[in-house]
């Protein structure tokens, strides 16, 4: 006795025009008020049980901030809030829980602050901060929770120390690190802790040896190689976070 399956070949093409608008103005003091609009269209590659394509994602986002850079100073900082809400979004089954539907929709408000400044020729100093309240507002099963893995509040420090003088001219350092807040698996079952990560980078800018353009580099993230969790894709299920990762590249710009 044979079984087998029959195999289905599914073709779909998605067009979609997206814009965005701003208007901001540029005061004499450095103040700079913005305000935003824009539309997103992302494809995506699910699709129902019988296996119909999902439709793309949608998305609308309103923005307002504002920037200031102090005269005579190498430094800028942005404060902003957004609004995006984004439409068929995939969610489970509610006949067939190991499959998924397109009926969902997912409601993100929050504010951002980011600071950059330079200290000198050749240290930088960039921080920021963000606070998310998203919640998920059409869905078969989980109306009112927070998206899976979506932490209220999340920031990060990162200092860059670039040679610009001597034999060492073109060795540049990065050290940082990145706090993310607690947060939920979509159930609101599991619940996991806060982390904070340490990544650093070593660069070499090989412009000094006659090749202009041409970067090595040396890239660490969660350098202590720290354990932390994040929240998993099935009810009450925890996943372990990224171990530590050592990234090495070779770069050409022209």
């Amino acid at each position: 006795m044979y079984f087998g399956t029959e195999q289905v070949d599914t073709v779909q093409r998605d067009r979609k025009f997206t814009g965005r608008v701003g208007l901001a103005y540029l005061f004499d003091n450095g103040i700079a008020p913005y305000a935003s609009y824009s539309t997103s269209f992302q494809p995506n590659p699910e699709a129902y049980r019988d296996g119909t394509l999902f439709e793309p994602t949608e998305g609308r986002q309103y923005e307002v901030g504002v920037k200031y850079q102090p005269p005579g100073y190498d430094a800028f900082i942005t404060v902003s809030a957004f609004d995006l809400v984004q439409t068929n979004v995939s969610t489970t089954d509610p006949v067939n829980p190991g499959f998924s539907v397109q009926s969902g929709e997912v409601r993100s408000r929050g504010i951002e602050l980011e600071g950059k400044a330079s200290l000198s020729h050749e240290l930088n100093v960039l921080a920021s901060y963000a606070y998310l309240d998203a919640e998920i507002t059409q869905d078969n099963r989980f109306e009112g929770n927070a998206p899976r893995a979506t932490a209220r509040n999340t920031a990060s420090l990162w200092l860059d120390y670039t040679i610009a003088d001597g034999a060492l001219k073109g060795v540049g350092m990065g050290l940082g690190q990145r706090y993310v807040g607690s947060s939920y698996n979509v159930q609101h079952t599991a619940k996991t802790p806060h982390y904070l990560l340490t990544d650093v980078t070593l660069r070499y800018d090989l412009a000094g040896n006659g090749l202009d353009g041409m970067r090595v580099s040396v890239t660490a993230s969660n350098l202590f190689d720290k354990h932390y969790f994040q929240p998993g894709f099935y009810e009450d299920s925890v996943l372990y976070g990224n171990r530590r990762n050592v990234i090495a590249s070779l770069s050409y710009d022209w």
